[in-house]
C-alpha cells in the first residue's frame, strides 16, 4: 500500500507540473460605460475586440468610461479601477475620464515593455481628435488596434524603464525560451538522477551493499592550539558612487511610477 501510495503522488506531481507548462493566466476583457457614452452595439462590438486581444496576449483589458472621478484624477481613478478589477497584473486600462476631461492609459507588468512612453504618446495622437468630436467608439476602437499593432510589433530591443521618483533605470533583459523538449527531457535526467541517488541511499542504510565499519580510534585526531587576534589599526576610505548616466536619447523608455496598491504602473493621459 506504501508503494502504490508513493507511486500515486509521484505521478500526481509529474502531471501537476506538465500541466502548469501548458496553462497560463489567461486575461479577460472588460468594458464598463459608466458614463453611458456608447451603444449596446458598440459595447458588444468593444467586448469582442478586446477578448480576443486578452485571450492572444493574457493581459486584462480594461475599456472604462466615466463622468464621476469620486474627487480623483484620471491617474488615480484609472490604477484604482484597474486594482479592483484585474485578474492579473499584466494589462492596459483605457479610460475616457468625462469628469476631468481626460483620454487615460496605464499599463502595468508585461504591458509596461510594449507600451512605452513613444508608443502611448501615439496612441494619444490617434484616439484624441475622435473624444474630442465626441467619437468616443473609435476613440476606444484606436486604442484597441494600437494595442495590437504594438504587441506584434514586439518589445523594442532598447527598451528600458526609469522611476519617475528616484531615477533608477532598469533595461529590459529578454528572457530565454525553453522548449517543452528541453523541460521533459530535464525531467526525465532529474528523475533518474534521484532515482540513483536514493536507492544508493537506501541500499547503504539497509546494507544491502555490504558491511561498513569505521575505526573511530584509527582514522581520528584532535590537535588544540591557542590563537589571539590583536586589533591594530582601522581605515575608513569614502567616495561617491555615481548613478547611472542618463540613457540615449534613442531609447525606448517607459516612465513609471509606485501607484494603486503599490503597484507599479506606466501609462500616459490627455485633455480633450
Amino acid at each position: 500500500m506504501k508503494k502504490n501510495g508513493k507511486a500515486v503522488f509521484l505521478s500526481t506531481c509529474v502531471l501537476t507540473l506538465l500541466l502548469s507548462l501548458t496553462a497560463f493566466a489567461a486575461g479577460t476583457a472588460l468594458v464598463d460605460d459608466k458614463a453611458r457614452l456608447l451603444s449596446a452595439e458598440e459595447i458588444a462590438s468593444l467586448t469582442d475586440q478586446a477578448t480576443e486581444i486578452a485571450e492572444s496576449s493574457n493581459w486584462d483589458i480594461m475599456l472604462v468610461t466615466a463622468d464621476d472621478a469620486e474627487g480623483k484624477t484620471s491617474e488615480e481613478y484609472g490604477e484604482d479601477y484597474y486594482m479592483e478589477n484585474k485578474t492579473t497584473l499584466d494589462g492596459v486600462i483605457y479610460l475616457i475620464d468625462m469628469d476631468n476631461r481626460n483620454l487615460k492609459i496605464a499599463t502595468s507588468g508585461d504591458a509596461l515593455y510594449y507600451l512605452t512612453d513613444d508608443r502611448i504618446e501615439t496612441m494619444l495622437d490617434h484616439a484624441e481628435g475622435y473624444a474630442g468630436d465626441g467619437e468616443y467608439y473609435n476613440c476606444l476602437a484606436s486604442f484597441l488596434n494600437d494595442t495590437v499593432d504594438y504587441i506584434e510589433a514586439g518589445i523594442p530591443e532598447d527598451q528600458y524603464m526609469i522611476d519617475s521618483k528616484t531615477g533608477e533605470i532598469v533595461r529590459y533583459q529578454k528572457p530565454k525560451s525553453i522548449t517543452v523538449p528541453e523541460v521533459l527531457i530535464a525531467l526525465l535526467i532529474a528523475a533518474a538522477a534521484g532515482a540513483a541517488v536514493f536507492a544508493g541511499v537506501a541500499g547503504k542504510y539497509t546494507m544491502k551493499w555490504g558491511n561498513y565499519s569505521y575505526d573511530v580510534r584509527e582514522n581520528s585526531s584532535l590537535k588544540l592550539r591557542r590563537k589571539e587576534d590583536f586589533f591594530v589599526n582601522r581605515i575608513v576610505t569614502q567616495r561617491r558612487i555615481p548613478k547611472d548616466p542618463p540613457p540615449s536619447s534613442g531609447g525606448s523608455s517607459t516612465t513609471t511610477h509606485t501607484g494603486s496598491g503599490g503597484n507599479t504602473f506606466g501609462g500616459g493621459e490627455r485633455g480633450f
